[in-house]
């Protein structure tokens, strides 16, 4: 990016708020106006959201804003591989595919690869301010809209034993809990970026980001917060012990134990007064009741047995036990495009996580995009497939572009 680049317009920064955000705030319309197709609603919001990410690809082409460098080559090829896998499968097996072959070219092209090459551009410091404050906004919109949904449609229609994780018949608990850890990350990279008459407004934001969390009782998405938080934490202590500010690092690691007790607590509280199953569900795992785990241990199994029996080209783009993706990337990349797309996919999940790290460390208007970053480098190790990834890759992008303007 040279100095002369024009900056970017605010509706050519919301790419991340239209990726996370977007979807969520059009899923509560279904509910609210008891439509029992809600395939349709789906179908109008992916097609304006793939004419937006061009109109903003477009923009970046006449800027000549695009870096892709090292990292961008290794996403670029490995995308070759794994569009190799899919063509194969779904012109030469399909019938051995439990989804629509068609779902394979929609999804993984459409919804995830044009908005993540289109990610590949710069932001300067002010520009990363701006989007970082259009994710947070429409994430605002996202948790009171899902919420008030909750409360005034759904739970009406939901019976007592479904009512075990918060969720919407159009948004699953791993999708709230994700949405409410972002919520709640956004807010604190955010608080002091915020003027100080909205900080109030801001920081309610970041409790009910958190509350959405522990009521969606996901396992994925608490993983995720404990991986974010101690990160988090351990840069600003390991800043203050470096700085000699040793009241400074002692208040810090107070505060880090309380973040570790409070969240045990409050799922505790949660399923006694609100009935949302967090508690129990953390203490399921390992056990035999705990299906949903022992369904994904079998489809890591599963994936990684099948990559053993072709470790060069690949072998399926779906685990053959569960006929689904085995809800890990790494392993999903293994498994679809051998050894060479799962080496380069290891690659971009270490360089993202060290990226991560230090747009965290930098304490910049970069900081939300390592936070959301490494939440989702944790989530799509236990929920998602590659070709619904789009916050991660599009993350991996803006990431990369944040690093290398830091260095300079």
């Amino acid at each position: 990016m040279t100095s002369q680049a024009k900056s970017l317009k605010p509706w050519q920064l919301a790419l991340m708020a239209m990726i996370i955000g977007g979807y969520p705030l059009i899923a509560v319309l279904p509910p609210i106006f008891r439509l029992e197709n809600s395939r349709d609603v789906t179908v109008a919001f992916r097609a304006i959201a793939l004419i937006y990410y061009i109109a903003v690809g477009y923009q970046l082409s006449i800027q000549k804003r695009f870096s892709f460098g090292l990292f961008g080559t290794a996403f670029v090829v490995f995308w070759l591989l794994y569009s190799a896998r899919i063509l194969f499968e779904t012109t030469q097996r399909p019938e051995t595919l439990v989804r629509e072959p068609y779902e394979y070219y929609l999804y993984p092209f459409f919804v995830t690869l044009i908005p993540s090459i289109f990610s590949y551009s710069r932001y300067t410091i002010q520009e990363a301010l701006i989007a970082g404050k259009l994710l947070l906004y429409i994430l605002i919109a996202d948790g009171i809209a899902i919420s008030l949904t909750y409360f005034t449609v759904s739970v009406v229609t939901l019976a007592e034993s479904e009512r075990a994780q918060f969720a919407l018949s159009t948004i699953n608990p791993i999708t709230v809990g994700h949405l409410g850890l972002t919520l709640g990350l956004m807010a604190v990279a955010m608080f002091t970026k915020i003027p100080a008459s909205y900080r109030v407004w801001i920081g309610w934001a970041g409790v009910l980001g958190f509350w959405l969390l522990i009521a969606s009782a996901s396992r994925g998405a608490l993983v995720s917060f404990a991986v974010v938080a101690g990160v988090f934490w351990a840069t600003k202590i390991r800043r203050s012990i470096k700085n000699k500010f040793v009241m400074e690092a002692t208040m810090m690691m107070v505060v880090a134990a309380i973040l570790i007790v409070a969240p045990i607590w409050l799922a505790g509280y949660v399923e006694d007064t609100e009935g949302f199953s967090t508690k129990s569900r953390v203490e399921m795992i390992g056990t035999e009741d705990d299906l949903a785990g022992n369904m994904r241990m079998m489809s890591f199994e599963g994936a990684w047995n099948q990559f053993l029996e072709s470790p060069f080209l690949g072998d399926a783009l779906e685990e053959k036990t569960t006929g689904f993706y085995p809800h890990n990337n790494v392993l999903e990349a293994f498994m679809t495009t051998g050894f060479l797309g799962g080496a380069l996919m290891v690659f971009l999940y270490v360089v993202s996580f060290v990226n991560a790290v230090k747009l965290i460390a930098s304490e910049t208007t970069y900081t939300w995009i390592g936070l959301v970053l490494l939440q989702y480098l944790v989530a799509t190790q236990f929920s998602g497939a590659i070709w619904w990834s789009d916050a991660l890759f599009c993350l991996m992008a803006l990431a990369n572009g944040a690093v290398h303007v830091l260095r300079r």
